[in-house]
């Protein structure tokens, strides 16, 4: 008898009466107690191994798939998912833990150094980066003075060594300045250690707050916490592994217990820099006669609101404190009337009738700085080509000649001077009844009857070389020199003789313009 080749003489399971099978359901029965011979034990091997790999949703023999959701993730043997297992239990986090025991800060310190009742909840402290206990920095300067030693955290003013801090008696946060204080822990030696009332192994908590720029923490004043008594609520570090189900609860060190006074300057101070986001409606609702005010850093009063409700007189005031009050909306709509200037002699009302802006005393301006124009709807239907409508002037030298034509006179007034201009009356009077000398009154049949027609009156335009031009015989009479005004409206003077007799006689021409 001669001796088998297993790799010539045993046949793959594919050529076996039992055949090929990768998808064996995981039980004793079909992986123990029913296998007969080796093709069966291979076969439950493959399922088995199929089970583990996929739980037989595919062949037993397929390539991994990469992990996908999320992000695209790394195929991993099992020494890879060993290494992810470890590090995913070995994971470090902060815990925070809070002490129930009362710390008394001393006078004159900003500071405290723990006494053995008042240590961390986890003696084991750690100064390093990794290590496990209670976060504390190594201080860099004399134990037992402040320090603003950190381990450095997300941002400057969230260390890892940051200690919350809030009363002892009402658990509410203790303020500085309007900020709320924290604490620094250090330790009196760096590295690893236990925490104890004695040399080496001490702990201090070193009290800061925030600083006015909001990018740093600070010393706390002495006077803002010396003499407190004081809870306090550490940082421990601590792996993925040794998280407790509370781990994952928000922190409960600033809840206010009943009884506790709240403030809104806490809750303001609390609140930092981040927006309030409201996803309802909020109502602040004032009693009768109570007023809510804003103001600014000098008590300035910045806008205010009064309820007027009883006699329907609510009202919102802009105060008059406001230097600058810039509305940058893109439309401003006021749905009644406006006034403004409401303290001054000339206060202006915009829309109490409608379309009209007045003044409620005094006169009114309109007040270019530039040039004004005056346009109405009628302009687009018309062959006007200034779009902007008629110029009140060109030029300042239109305004001297305005003053020159008509005198500092309102525009009805220049206009009336000018209708008024345009009206031209022509008479010729011959002289009658003899010669007469100069200086005598000189008028026709109304009055004196030394011209044979009445002269037109200048009693409404006055007596002037541009109200009232005088001839004789065609010659030119210069008004207030050659010729003067009489003793009533229409008679005239002149300086020379004047002659009515003969076959020519003397023919006076008066012109009067505008009566």
């Amino acid at each position: 008898m001669g001796f088998l080749r297993q790799d010539g003489q045993i046949e793959s399971t594919n050529e076996t009466i039992v055949g090929f099978n990768d998808n064996l359901a995981p039980s004793q029965a079909n992986y123990e107690t029913n296998v007969a011979h080796l093709a069966d034990d291979l076969n439950a091997l493959r399922s088995a191994v199929s089970y583990l790999k996929d739980i037989q949703a595919g062949n037993w023999y397929d390539a991994q798939t990469a992990p996908s959701a999320l992000e695209a993730g790394s195929l991993r043997g099992v020494d890879g998912l060993n290494d992810a297992v470890h590090l995913l239990e070995k994971k470090r986090f902060l815990r925070k833990e809070l002490s129930l025991v009362d710390v008394s800060v001393p006078a004159s310190q900003n500071y405290v150094i723990l006494g053995a009742g008042e240590l961390p909840p986890t003696a084991a402290y750690e100064t390093g980066a990794v290590g496990l206990g209670t976060v504390a920095a190594a201080h860099g300067g004399t134990f037992g003075d402040h320090s603003l030693d950190e381990i450095a955290g997300g941002t400057a003013i969230s260390p890892k060594n940051l200690v919350q801090v809030v009363d002892g008696a009402t658990r509410d946060p203790i303020l500085s300045a309007d900020s709320k204080v924290y604490g620094l822990l250090h330790a009196e030696t760096a590295g690893s250690g236990t925490a104890t009332d004695a040399t080496p192994n001490r702990l201090q908590v070193s009290f800061v707050r925030i600083n006015a720029a909001g990018d740093d923490l600070e010393a706390c004043p002495v006077a803002d916490i010396e003499n407190q008594s004081v809870n306090l609520c550490f940082a421990r570090r601590v792996r993925f592994e040794d998280l407790t189900e509370q781990d994952m609860m928000s922190d409960a060190v600033v809840d206010v217990p009943a009884g506790a006074t709240v403030t809104r300057q806490v809750a303001y101070n609390n609140q930092g820099v981040t927006p309030v986001e409201l996803s309802a409606s909020a109502h602040l609702d004032l009693a009768t006669g109570v007023s809510w005010h804003l103001r600014d850093n000098l008590d300035a009063e910045l806008f205010s609101i009064t309820e007027g409700s009883g006699s329907g007189a609510t009202s919102a005031v802009f105060s008059s404190d406001v230097d600058l009050l810039d509305i940058q909306s893109v439309d401003t709509h006021i749905r009644n009337d406006l006034r403004v200037a409401i303290d001054s002699a000339r206060p202006i009302r915009i829309g109490q009738s409608l379309g009209r802006i007045e003044t409620e005393g005094g006169s009114m301006e309109l007040l270019s700085a530039n040039e004004l124009f005056f346009d109405d709807v009628n302009a687009a239907g018309s062959g006007w080509s200034i779009g902007a409508g008629i110029k009140l002037s060109e030029t300042s030298a239109e305004w001297d000649d305005f003053e020159a034509a008509f005198g500092e006179v309102s525009l009805l007034d220049a206009i009336v001077q000018a209708k008024s201009g345009s009206v031209k009356t022509v008479v010729y009077a011959t002289v009658t009844g003899g010669n007469y000398a100069a200086s005598t009154d000189l008028n026709g049949p109304t009055t004196y009857g030394n011209l044979d027609t009445d002269l037109p009156s200048y009693a409404s335009v006055g007596f002037s070389p541009d109200t009232v031009e005088y001839y004789m015989n065609g010659e030119r009479l210069v008004t207030g020199v050659d010729v003067v005004a009489g003793t009533a409206s229409g008679d005239i003077q002149l300086n020379k003789q004047v002659k009515g007799t003969g076959s020519r006689p003397d023919v006076i021409q008066a012109i009067v313009w505008g009566e």
